[in-house]
């Protein structure tokens, strides 16, 4: 393999590497903020 199609290969893998990183880190953060205002609400509702 020369180095031109090695590089192209690494960009390519890293690319979508960081894409699959990328949408993880984004459901994870998504769900914390979700417990959050679960949590949030629940104690709006035991104080009332």
């Amino acid at each position: 393999m020369d180095p031109l199609t090695s590089a192209v290969l690494f960009v390519t893998v890293f690319a979508a590497g960081s894409y699959v990183l990328y949408w993880v880190i984004r459901k994870a953060v998504a769900h914390g903020i979700q417990e959050a205002r679960r949590a949030t609400e629940g104690q709006r509702v035991d104080a009332g």
